[in-house]
């Protein structure tokens, strides 16, 4: 600034002769001094004034930087955003010149790193929530939910892919029913492709599984290492934003993969529960169940059966035509048995020829109607062995309280064993009721 007012202050002289104006006054050493100090005066006043309004701004955006990023690097282990909030962190745009265009894109810097950071808070947020579950029905749940926070979307349904079929894990102002059969979400669960849907304002359509009229809907397969493990469907009242669209995206893949966890976990539990020969539930897992219907009965005051039976004279079959041939009798007797106890009773092999059915909500004439189908469905089969076949017989005890007193659930084994013990000392291929000691016809 200083070396363009001497600049100025030496040229001055020369450029007036040729507007007119003699030489003689312009050249004189006088003159030249007074333009040289005009000339510093100026450069002063313009250094001053750059200082006063430049400088002030461009420390004010220097300074707001150096904030910015001791916020970040503060807030990286911290974990405290909230000192550099758009609101506290950006800039006045006061003029429409360079500077203001610098303080603008300095604003716009900071409302991108706010963006950021709610993104990765949600991710966070979502992927927190999803860690928490392991069984499927609060999974779909709790990421339904997130789901629908996250995008602001009106409705919504979770659909899973178990044993190769669609299930409904969780659906919010959808009609859950009608969400597996849907050709569009199954060819796009097939595709494996997210599929977006406007819907013009005006436009009557056949909404399907929705009980509202939807402006958009998004249907977002859930992949794990490209093979399809379930699907999400969001219904929005109004068109997302494209913000929404990116957002739900990075939600999908980190779901994909959760999602796979949990099933797998899942199958792992299931392996772990099942008897591998019959594949009735061991031991373990019946006597939890045992006990978690038990606590359900004496909460909601509803009956509870069980009943105990194993097959008669098994010994003899083993001695007689080998054990694989005792292996297939167990797995034929198991499964007759399966086919004729309830929807949601419990098979359970509790040893060798022993098994135990839990009845939820089984009252003694359910328990003895239950137990007669098995004992007659067992007596039925017929396993071939070499030239000849093989026929078992079994023997049941049975109870249901309340009943019959029982205190615990332990109790409640004790007396289903001793009526087994009276039907196999009363000849066998019976049912005995505990609650009443009748014993069944054999017939």
């Amino acid at each position: 600034m200083l070396a363009l007012g001497v600049a100025v202050g030496v040229a001055f002289p020369f450029v007036l002769p040729p507007l007119g104006i003699p030489s003689d006054l312009t050249l004189r050493p006088t003159f030249f001094a007074a333009t040289l100090v005009a000339g510093l005066v100026l450069a002063a006043m313009n250094h001053q004034l750059a200082r006063r309004v430049v400088g002030s701004r461009l420390r004010a955006l220097s300074g707001q930087m150096r904030h910015v990023a001791e916020v970040i690097a503060d807030a990286t282990y911290s974990g405290d955003w909230a000192r550099c909030s758009p609101e506290e962190c950006q800039l006045d745009v006061d003029s429409e010149d360079e500077l203001g265009d610098a303080a603008a894109s300095f604003n716009e810097l900071i409302n991108a790193l706010a963006s950021s950071r709610h993104v990765q808070q949600a991710m966070s947020e979502h992927t927190r929530t999803l860690s928490e579950h392991l069984e499927l029905s609060e999974f779909g749940e709790a990421a339904l939910t997130s789901f629908l926070s996250a995008s602001g979307a009106d409705a919504g349904g979770f659909c899973v892919v178990r044993d190769g079929d669609l299930e409904v894990s969780a659906a919010h102002r959808l009609d859950p029913a009608d969400l597996p059969d849907n050709a569009t979400i199954r060819s796009t669960l097939t595709s494996g492709r997210p599929l977006w849907i406007d819907v013009p304002a005006g436009l009557t359509v056949d909404a399907g599984a929705l009980q509202f009229r939807p402006a958009a809907v998004g249907i977002l397969p859930l992949t794990f290492r490209a093979v399809p493990v379930g699907v999400l469907v969001l219904a929005f009242s109004r068109p997302p934003a494209a913000e929404t669209s990116r957002l739900v995206e990075a939600f999908r893949s980190a779901t994909g993969v959760a999602l796979n966890n949990v099933l797998s976990h899942e199958r792992f539990q299931r392996l772990a529960a099942v008897d591998p020969l019959t594949g009735a539930y061991n031991r373990r897992f019946g006597t939890a169940r045992l006990h978690e219907e038990w606590a359900r009965s004496v909460r909601s005051e509803v009956p509870l059966g069980l009943i105990g039976f194993d097959l008669d004279h098994f010994k003899a079959v083993n001695d007689t035509h080998g054990h694989l041939a005792g292996d297939r009798v167990l797995r034929d007797a198991s499964s007759a048995a399966r086919l004729v106890i309830r929807e949601g009773d419990v098979l359970v092999r509790t040893g060798g020829e022993e098994f135990l059915v839990v009845l939820p909500g089984a009252g003694p004439d359910d328990v003895s109607a239950v137990a007669e189908r098995i004992r007659r469905a067992v007596g039925a089969i017929s396993v071939p062995s070499g030239d000849s076949r093989i026929g078992v017989t079994v023997s049941l005890g049975a109870a249901s309280v309340p009943s019959t007193p029982a205190d615990t659930p332990d109790d409640l084994v004790a007396l289903v064993d001793e009526a087994l013990y009276e039907a196999k000392a009363a000849g066998r291929d019976r049912l005995v009721m505990c609650s009443r000691r009748q014993v069944a016809s054999t017939a």
